[in-house]
């Protein structure tokens, strides 16, 4: 049994990891949390009645009962909580992004290697169904040579009309200590998503727009990515648009593959019909936690290593570079 603390039990954690705790409670118990407003301490509280509630996230580090810490905070905070849980020999499980840069990523890992502890990142986007079965597709020449692709994601997160169930109303995003807006915070995934299906991304061009001057640097972004082995795709991203799309199509010589709704299609080039796969889809969330919480008594790595992270980050900053040069920008990684 992990007994475990959790820093910052706000929106990520009611909507997303409070359930799934409960259902693994014979593998893990929330033994203490740390929240700033009464709020979210009350709700803590109601949550885990026999758990210790602080109001000064250091204290519960310094905890003797707490083994691993759960770092649900804004972004910026992300990086001196995972630090100074290391540095108190304790398993650090994140949100992502883990940093705010490549440099602060570098340094946090360099501190997991003299620490007792482990940095787990929650980026759930790795365990998505349809992975480890386009993988196969692509590696049994289902659709010839990989070429290309193209990513289209578009919603809302925003104080009004918002689509996002409600981190549009989060003052963090609303006004960001980060660069590229929403995309630095929801975009990551993607990011991770496509570096798992194409490898570590070599370089991007990127132009992008502010809609909404009062909501981030930027709130609509289009891409060219560059890919090992010659693959190259465009991204479109937006925080504004509302659903007017989400798809991922990837081309090969022989075939394509088409994602959209939660279905995985195979695109036949001579007429554009497509054959629907069979997928017995899954919460990827759930399948993260299952993962997570059963190599971290051992202190081995989860999927989403250090290595990934940092060139996720090198992705945002070659992005960052990018839109103020306009000229395609090397990741770093």
């Amino acid at each position: 049994m992990i007994r475990a603390g959790i820093i910052g039990p706000g929106l990520i954690w009611k909507k997303t990891h409070r359930s799934i705790l409960a259902e693994m409670h014979d593998r893990i118990r929330v033994v203490a949390a740390a929240a700033r407003s009464r709020e979210r301490q009350r709700d803590a509280r109601e949550a885990y009645p026999d758990a210790t509630i602080y109001s000064d996230a250091r204290k519960l580090i310094e905890d003797s009962e707490v083994e691993a810490v759960i770092i649900l905070t804004p972004i910026s905070l992300n990086a001196p909580m995972v630090r100074a849980t290391l540095a108190a020999g304790k398993h650090a499980i994140v949100e992502k992004p883990v940093a705010m840069s490549v440099a602060e990523a570098r340094d946090l890992f360099d501190a997991e290697t003299r620490s007792t502890g482990t940095i787990y990142i929650l980026e759930q986007h790795l365990y998505k169904t349809l992975i480890p079965v386009a993988q196969e597709l692509i590696a049994g020449d289902e659709i010839g040579t990989l070429l290309s692709f193209e990513r289209i994601l578009h919603g809302r997160i925003a104080l009004e009309d918002d689509l996002s169930g409600g981190y549009g109303s989060t003052p963090w995003r609303i006004q960001p200590d980060f660069p590229l807006g929403n995309f630095f915070d929801g975009g990551i995934h993607e990011v991770a998503l496509l570096q798992e299906i194409f490898g570590p991304a070599q370089a991007v061009f990127a132009r992008g727009r502010s809609l909404r001057p009062d909501f981030g640097e930027v709130d609509l972004l289009s891409m060219v990515v560059e890919y090992p082995q010659g693959v190259q795709g465009t991204f479109s991203y937006s925080s504004v648009l509302g659903r007017q799309g989400n798809s991922l199509v990837i081309h090969g010589t022989k075939a394509a593959l088409v994602v959209r709704d939660r279905e995985l299609h195979v695109r036949d080039p001579r007429d554009g019909s497509e054959t629907l796969l069979p997928i017995n889809w899954c919460s990827e969330s759930s399948a993260m936690w299952e993962d997570i919480l059963s190599l971290l008594p051992s202190g081995k790595k989860a999927r989403y290593t250090g290595e990934r992270a940092i060139a996720d980050l090198g992705f945002m900053e070659a992005v960052v570079r990018s839109l103020a040069s306009a000229r395609f920008e090397p990741v770093e990684s």
